[in-house]
């Protein structure tokens, strides 16, 4: 039972991000979940922006402002999520997010499977 107890304190398995409990969430509190919203708020302004942009002599800058803005915040799901219906901002996120294998899109990027791949889609 010692070595159960000791596995659960040790995995943190009583975490709570509330900061409740026991184990780290009473020591130290995850931010992440506050990290990605605060991704996701910028992302949804950047692409309000380039809602607004994307037809204009802006549009290069406002590319270049995305890719800064999803570089720094980070999350790259949220962007593509965010983008979902812009190809070309897709292309450039899995483009600049280091470790993102450009075969699993397709030239629209949208997720394909690999070939090589024992997983679905």
């Amino acid at each position: 039972m010692n070595r159960a107890k000791a596995l659960f304190e040790d995995l943190a398995l009583d975490y709570r991000p509330c900061g409740k409990g026991k184990g780290i969430a009473g020591k130290k509190k995850d931010k992440r979940w506050e990290r990605r919203f605060e991704a996701l708020s910028v992302a949804e302004h950047a692409k309000q922006d380039w809602d607004m942009l994307k037809d204009t002599e802006f549009r290069e800058r406002q590319l270049h402002n995305i890719e800064n803005l999803a570089k720094g915040y980070g999350f790259s799901s949220i962007w593509m999520m965010v983008f979902r219906e812009e190809p070309e901002i897709k292309k450039s996120l899995i483009q600049i997010f280091p470790g993102t294998a450009g075969n699993c899109f397709d030239e629209e990027a949208i997720p394909v499977r690999r070939p090589e791949s024992i997983l679905g889609l």
